[in-house]
């Protein structure tokens, strides 16, 4: 009879008690990419998304044998790595009316809106993010649902009642699926919380609270708000919610009944020697859904922390070393951080400032926690936070204008990556991790250039972190860098403008896996077709000039060549992993997104010129490439948000002009409410990820 040790027994009975718990991201990993195990689930997406990422963990069976099943199963229980893969894998098999019907993918049907902001300055701001929920990943809630989906934006400007609106959201937000199509957008609510918001809004997991940072005056103030559809008409008719309250326990109460609540939590004095309330215009607070816990920010340098901030008493922790003083080093020229980045896996915290440097915490116990990198931007410092990906344990920072006056040329754009863990700090091995030089120092790299974060493909994020590229646009150029161990290959991927420079600035790139066209297979296939028929190929569509479009069948991906509507054909060139699928197999029509926007100097004739919103689509993995589409903006774009992949309106963009829309780039329509014309005023736009229209 076979003995097990009793340590052996102990690790096997753990193993077995936890194993069902993450049986379905299990599941999700063992299958195709784009077929995880589909439940319904809200899913907000607001700006810290686009800075904590998550590459493939792989399977339970991996880790094991790694080792690392602690690590892989904290990971995938991580409410924002599901979010991720709800979001990235929303295209599953195609319903009984797509098979029998087809869909118009979103270039035919378009969703293209505008809504005035108010204000001529109003804008949510460069490398800001407006933030969406949906309540339901599988269906596109309007506004007739108890539920609705919605988008919201600050407005940068200062509230009034009965006037300009701080924040501002929409809903019956999808064009070809809501109606009447003339009343999409609708006003879902319009508040004055007092204070101009100047950065992100970050949403709570279930969609009913909203979190920012309000300035008044210089003072920051943490605002938690609980919404009430139906509140205020437009954003020149914004309301108060119907309670505000600086204390934690009385929001906590009305929290639990039918009217809307507003909880303002001025920041915790600091500085010395003598403290004062600091003012915040730069760092979104970032949220922690498993401890209900959020850190944020200010001008001075300082980090604070939030707990019970949507499910239980909200309030600042001013013990235990908080708030934390990050911007210690000598010299300063600006102590403003950006939003902080809190990775779960090591327990810290990631902070860049304006000044250049790169900080991280511990975010249970700060005090002698603090590591510093060395001088790394010295141009306009940093602006954005860095990117951190919780699955390998990578930092990311992303930097215009460099300090290394030795090289020859001086001052070139970077990318650096660190290795983070608790017993590593950013500080070890000199400061810089490992620094790729994008060898662009000169004329053409000013000091006046601003790094916007870059993002990901995603062969990337289906792969396990070694593989796959990063895309990073400064100054008017776009680049494609290789991930690799190694980490030193750098390649213009193109350059959209007609002079690189400030004038030409980027936002930072959004990527987003998605599907512009769905519908089955009528037969079975073998791994020798070159063609194929659907029931109904309408919406299939080959890509412009220079651009290859695909679709995806199963986990093979093919290049589409052909399409004839007539007979329902697609014709494909397949690649080394031919394989044979079935008759009522999906068959999507794929693209990787990228969108970004230049300040000005556009270049696309036939595409967009001037201050420019673009798309790539990188599935290709081609070196080069060209934009698909483009928009004209005015003065750039915020930071640009995602909606999930899903027909019917579901697959857009959200984002705002920097700048006013005027007589040659109007707000499209149907802005232009509450007196304002369509060419004046801030603008919110919805436009589709395939067309931009």
């Amino acid at each position: 009879m076979l003995r097990l040790p009793c340590l052996v027994l102990s690790i096997l009975a753990m193993v077995l008690a936890v194993r069902p718990l993450a049986a379905a991201q299990d599941r999700a990993y063992d299958q195709p990419q784009d077929q995880p195990a589909a439940q319904p689930h809200g899913v907000p997406f607001d700006w810290s998304h686009h800075h904590l990422i998550f590459s493939n963990p792989g399977t339970s069976e991996d880790a094991m044998r790694k080792g690392a099943y602690d690590r892989w199963f904290h990971t995938v229980n991580d409410p924002r790595y599901q979010q991720d893969q709800v979001r990235r894998h929303r295209h599953q098999e195609p319903n009984e009316g797509q098979r029998e019907w087809g869909k118009r993918h979103e270039a035919e049907s378009g969703g293209l809106w505008g809504e005035s902001l108010g204000s001529i300055n109003a804008a949510v701001g460069a490398g800001m993010y407006p933030a969406k929920y949906s309540f339901d990943s599988n269906t596109l809630n309007c506004a007739s649902a108890t539920e609705p989906d919605y988008v919201v934006y600050n407005t940068s400007v200062a509230g009034a009642t009965g006037g300009q609106a701080s924040v501002i959201a929409f809903d019956n937000i999808y064009t070809t699926t809501c109606t009447p199509s003339t009343a999409v957008p609708t006003v879902y609510w319009s508040y004055n919380t007092g204070g101009t918001v100047s950065t992100s809004v970050t949403l709570s997991e279930d969609g009913y609270q909203a979190a920012f940072v309000q300035s008044v005056g210089t003072k920051a103030t943490l605002v938690i708000l609980k919404y009430k559809g139906g509140q205020g008409a437009s954003a020149t008719s914004a309301v108060l919610p119907d309670s505000v309250t600086a204390a934690g326990a009385t929001y906590a109460t009305c929290r639990t009944g039918t009217t809307s609540c507003e909880l303002e939590l001025q920041f915790a004095n600091v500085g010395t020697p003598t403290p004062a309330t600091p003012n915040d215009t730069n760092s979104p607070p970032f949220y922690d859904y498993n401890a209900d816990t959020l850190w944020v920010g200010d001008n001075s340098g300082y980090l604070h922390k939030f707990t019970g901030v949507f499910k239980g008493t909200p309030g600042e922790i001013t013990t235990g070393g908080w708030p934390i003083h990050v911007t210690t080093e000598p010299g300063l020229t600006s102590s403003i951080l950006t939003g902080p980045v809190y990775d779960s896996t090591s327990g810290l915290i990631f902070v860049n400032d304006a000044s250049g440097y790169l900080h991280s915490v511990n975010a249970t116990t700060p005090t002698g926690s603090l590591a510093n990198s060395v001088h790394m931007e010295c141009g306009t410092g940093f602006q954005d936070p860095p990117i951190v990906d919780s699955t390998t344990e990578l930092l990311y920072d992303f930097i215009a204008y460099g300090c290394d006056p030795q090289n020859t040329p001086a001052h070139n754009s970077y990318i650096n990556r660190f290795t983070i863990s608790l017993t590593t700090p950013i500080s070890n091995g000199g400061g810089y991790g490992t620094a790729l030089n994008f060898a662009n120092g000169g004329a053409n790299n000013p000091n006046t250039g601003v790094a916007r974060a870059g993002t990901f493909d995603n062969t990337y994020y289906s792969g396990t972190g070694s593989t796959g590229n990063i895309y990073y646009c400064v100054d008017g150029s776009v680049y494609k860098i290789a991930v690799t161990a190694a980490f030193t290959t750098v390649a213009t991927f193109n350059t959209p403008v007609t002079t690189v420079g400030s004038a030409a600035n980027c936002s930072g790139i959004t990527e987003f896996y998605g599907t512009s066209a769905t519908n089955a297979l009528t037969r079975n296939i073998g791994s020798g077709n070159g063609f194929f028929t659907v029931n109904n190929a309408t919406g299939f569509t080959v890509g412009p000039t220079g651009t290859t479009y695909y679709i995806q069948i199963d986990s093979e991906i093919m290049a589409l060549t052909g399409v004839n509507t007539t007979t329902n054909t697609l014709t494909v060139t397949r690649g080394t992993g031919k394989a044979p699928h079935s008759a009522g197999a999906a068959v999507n029509e794929v693209h990787d997104w990228l969108f970004m926007s230049v300040l000005g100097n556009g270049n696309r004739t036939g595409v967009c010129t001037g201050s420019c919103l673009y798309n790539y689509d990188v599935l290709s993995g081609g070196g080069t490439g060209n934009p698909v589409a483009g928009l004209p903006v005015v003065g750039g774009t915020s930071g640009i948000s995602i909606d999930n992949t899903a027909l019917n309106g579901g697959s857009q963009i959200y984002f705002t002009y920097q700048g006013s829309a005027n007589g040659t780039v109007k707000c499209p329509s149907p802005s232009g409410g509450a007196g304002l014309t369509l060419s004046t005023g801030g603008c919110a736009v919805q436009a589709t990820q395939l067309g931009l229209n």
